[in-house]
């Protein structure tokens, strides 16, 4: 083997080892993943496996229950599922900072993830409403399937919206972490592209949510690309955090007006 061909100084007189044929450039940027696609597989099958018994479950929300019964097995297992996949993260000695993308640092970085926040939780409203519109106005079994399930979700009560909050807070930070943090992360180095990243963490944050319906499946899909483009533009899950947060809460709460005036 003729070592010279392999080590070929560079311009200041040092070696500078060849790229092997095929192998990618020195400027070409790879998505790494986070963790083993092994722990991605066991969390997918995890999800999957929760939303598939709660599908099938789904008449018990028709109904309204007690707030710790409606809203605290989720607030636990979205905990639990946090702490799955940042064990896996771990693994890889990778912090979870990492995932949520760097600290602020100043004032100004607060305000400016405020502003972008609730700039895209605007758009995200009309754009849901317009869809919600045409997928679920025309298709009267879906709009009663789902409003159904919605009025037993409602919290009413101190109890049930402080619950409701609670709960809010928690899906705001577990599933942005989990599905654009992670499994965004994994997609995209799996497929070495971020917009395939993109798509199939939505997709598997849709099929997690077909308790709901399948036309309110599809419309929280669509949810889910825009929460990941965000975080793609915006390199952290912050503004994603917080206008998942405002989103829940502020449905929960109208949820629940509309629900408590149309019983009187």
């Amino acid at each position: 083997m003729n070592t010279t061909d392999e080590l070929q100084p560079d311009e200041s007189g040092r070696a500078n080892p060849e790229v092997a044929e095929g192998a990618p450039s020195p400027n070409e940027k790879r998505v790494l993943p986070v963790a083993s696609y092994l722990h991605t597989a066991a969390a997918i099958a995890i999800m999957l496996g929760v939303a598939l018994m709660t599908w099938k479950s789904a008449k018990q929300f028709e109904q309204p229950h007690s707030p710790c019964i409606t809203y605290l097995p989720t607030i636990i297992w979205l905990w639990l599922l946090f702490g799955f996949v940042a064990v896996g993260i771990r693994r890889r000695n990778i912090s979870l900072g990492e995932i949520f993308g760097n600290a602020w640092k100043s004032f100004d970085d607060i305000i400016m993830d405020i502003v972008i926040a609730a700039a895209f939780w605007l758009c995200a409203v009309v754009v849901l409403a317009t869809l919600g519109f045409a997928l679920l106005g025309s298709q009267r079994e879906n709009m009663q399937q789902a409003t159904k399930v919605l009025q037993g979700l409602a919290p009413h009560g101190s109890l049930g919206i402080s619950m409701w909050i609670v709960l809010s807070v928690t899906a705001g930070i577990c599933e942005e972490f989990i599905f654009r943090g992670y499994l965004q992360r994994q997609f995209s180095a799996l497929t070495q592209s971020i917009v395939g990243g993109v798509f199939l963490s939505a997709a598997v944050f849709a099929l997690g949510h077909l308790y709901e319906g399948v036309a309110k499946a599809a419309l929280i899909g669509i949810f889910g690309i825009m929460f990941g483009v965000l975080a793609a533009w915006r390199k952290n899950l912050r503004p994603g955090i917080l206008a998942h947060i405002w989103h829940d809460v502020f449905s929960g709460l109208a949820l629940s007006v509309i629900t408590t005036h149309a019983s009187k």
